[in-house]
């Protein structure tokens, strides 16, 4: 499998020892186990080892989730609602293969943890009613292959960035059935140019009119598409999706 170390930050409020023991429990308990493993929870921090399939899903639902629990909303007398969260997740991943050295794993999600946070900061902003608005998280992270450190990373801040994420989750779940591999290897490797671009989607229009249905078909065209015009999304790709297809080759 492959070895994923996440590390949450949640601010504004201490992870309390209920909270705690709440993870422990359920992530050890072998009839529902997750295939989740905690290495340290403490103060605001809390470190897992969680297999990368579902790893970015994982972290974008916990931070739904938190927000969702943790969520202040105040109506005032002129109708208006105030909305915002009174603890949020900052996400930090780092993806290597589970025979890679966990300490250099942990700088590198200490060091995703940072750009997250760092994210989170320069989303906050100040709305009409004077009052700081937060987004509800974020997620940052890389694929490690080496022990020379990369500066290679991909970011997401929640909610804008919502879309984008689902299109990111979408796209890993089709990356495991091998009749898409063809279609999204030629995705990750297509190149830079506009008419690099353009001929791998000509391709892709072209050979499923002959193979799939229409509604099918026209899907996938669109959300190629989709994934060439966003390079965030792209560069996303291209670091997790080598990784999964790599461990499963070798039966890990």
């Amino acid at each position: 499998m492959l070895r994923t170390i996440l590390l949450f930050n949640c601010q504004s409020q201490v992870i309390d020892n209920t909270q705690t023991r709440c993870l422990i429990e359920n992530t050890h308990e072998r009839k529902k186990y997750a295939g989740i493993d905690p290495i340290y929870v403490g103060g605001d921090d809390i470190l897992l080892i969680i297999n990368a399939k579902g790893a970015i899903r994982f972290c974008e639902m916990l931070i739904k989730n938190i927000y969702k629990r943790f969520k202040f909303s105040k109506t005032f007398f002129n109708g208006k609602t105030f909305d915002n969260p009174t603890v949020t997740i900052s996400c930090g991943i780092a993806i290597a293969d589970a025979k890679f050295p966990v300490y250099f794993l942990l700088e590198a999600t200490r060091k995703m943890e940072n750009i997250a946070k760092k994210a989170f900061r320069d989303k906050a902003r100040t709305d009409e009613l004077n009052l700081i608005r937060v987004p509800e998280g974020t997620i940052a992270f890389t694929a490690v292959s080496g022990a020379m450190p990369s500066d290679d990373h991909a970011c997401f801040v929640l909610p804008d960035n919502e879309d984008d994420l689902g299109l990111l989750n979408n796209l890993i779940f089709k990356s495991l059935d091998r009749e898409n591999r063809p279609k999204i290897s030629g995705l990750i490797t297509c190149g830079k140019t506009e008419h690099e671009r353009l001929n791998f989607i000509k391709s892709i229009y072209s050979s499923g009119f002959r193979k799939d249905s229409t509604i099918d078909w026209l899907n996938d065209c669109e959300w190629m598409v989709r994934v060439l015009g966003n390079e965030n999304l792209l560069k996303s790709a291209k670091m997790i999706i080598p990784q999964i297809w790599h461990t499963e080759e070798e039966g890990l």
